[in-house]
């Protein structure tokens, strides 16, 4: 099969998405699948194969995005080749490939990767009275493709509610679980390697650095833990960048938080699991997330999960087994993060479960159920065209 995928984002950038595209392409040309990713050129292009580097007018408050321009006629060719396009952005890409589908009548898929309306800030000054129109704007877009895919059942129930149609499959995100369960370090080491004492207990975050990410709430959450274990050498270690990285540097010191939490910054892929594994539980405060990778990164090198009750989170973490779901109050989230630090056992047990349960988050499952959504895809998309010949043959 020849797959198209239309993305706002790509690498260099560092989110979700990003690293949701690199695994399913990396996962699908290992089953003999031919890829190629249409993106704005960001002029960081390696030379990867099946790469479209679309011409576009660069982003100047967000590098790696752009506007993108018309593509060439050689863009468009390949395009006319596809069996299916997959697009991930219902916005300037996403225009580009409904002209793409629309104009080689191909079959369109669109992964609603998140709940839209929750980051209209990022749309300066009048973001928060455009909700709505945002809102009808993606419902609109979504019943111009084909299938819709739902990295989560929450999700696809969130999509129902807004009166979405269009036939909708859940295709969970997936990761390269052996990354991160066969790692050869302890804790200890991996502590030493991010530069902490061994004995230091470490709380870790992992995303981005963003308003929508909760990470005031979190912080404080993390500040009444320490009231409530003092005298223990605990660090909240934060894994991420973006916008709010500067603020988020005021935040921790306007809480007197400067020698207790640790930002490390963008960290390479390749070098997450080692992250991961120099944590004692994993912490997140998001309540935007769809399917998020960090916790299943977490989980599947056996760390334990303290989360606010979430539609991402919720579709993830199971309260009790693997981690520890809360209401949105600092009393119910600081007391979780607390039980699972001062109770051994308890910690010990939910690693087993999450370590256990990591196959379930296995790339190469949801690969099986992505080229299962595309087949459907194509099916609707010839039951719609014929039906559409049938009228006007009428």
């Amino acid at each position: 099969m020849k797959i198209g995928i239309v993305t706002e984002c790509y690498r260099p950038v560092i989110n979700g998405v990003v690293f949701s595209i690199l695994n399913f392409k990396d996962a699908l040309e290992s089953r003999g699948h031919e890829v190629f990713v249409f993106t704005p050129a960001t002029g960081n292009e390696n030379g990867e194969r099946g790469l479209i580097a679309c011409r576009s007018i660069g982003h100047p408050a967000y590098p790696g995005y752009g506007l993108t321009l018309p593509l060439t006629r050689s863009q468009r060719a390949v395009a006319a080749t596809l069996d299916v396009i997959h697009v991930h952005h219902p916005f300037v890409m996403g225009r580009h490939a409904l002209t793409m589908a629309r104009g080689h009548n191909k079959p369109l898929v669109f992964t609603n990767h998140t709940q839209y309306t929750r980051y209209s800030h990022y749309i300066p000054l009048v973001g928060g009275m455009l909700r709505g129109a945002l809102e009808s704007y993606v419902t609109g877009f979504i019943h111009q493709c084909d299938l819709i895919v739902a990295p989560s059942e929450g999700i696809s129930r969130y999509l129902r509610a807004q009166q979405v149609t269009r036939p909708i499959s859940v295709v969970p995100n997936g990761i390269a679980t052996a990354k991160f369960t066969d790692l050869k370090l302890d804790r200890r080491g991996a502590k030493k390697w991010l530069g902490l004492e061994p004995d230091t207990t470490v709380v870790l975050y992992s995303g981005r650095i963003a308003l929508e990410k909760n990470l005031d709430f979190l912080l404080d959450s993390f500040k009444g833990l320490l009231g409530k274990t003092a005298g223990s050498k605990i660090n909240l270690v934060v894994a991420g960048s973006g916008p709010q990285e500067e603020n988020f540097r005021k935040m921790v010191t306007a809480r007197g938080l400067d020698e207790d939490v640790v930002m490390l910054g963008a960290i390479a892929y390749d070098e997450m699991p080692k992250v991961y594994r120099a944590a004692d539980l994993f912490a997140t405060a998001s309540t935007t997330e769809v399917h998020p990778l960090t916790i299943m990164e977490a989980l599947a090198s056996g760390l334990p999960v303290v989360a606010v009750t979430a539609m991402g989170t919720g579709d993830i973490v199971t309260d009790g087994e693997d981690g520890l779901l809360t209401e949105e109050t600092l009393e119910d989230f600081t007391s979780a993060l607390a039980r699972l630090l001062g109770d051994t056992a308890l910690r010990e047990r939910m690693a087993r479960n999450a370590r256990a349960g990591a196959a379930r988050f296995g790339v190469e499952r949801s690969t099986t159920t992505l080229l299962a959504a595309y087949e459907l895809a194509i099916a609707e998309h010839a039951r719609r065209s014929n039906s559409v010949s049938a009228a006007a043959a009428r």
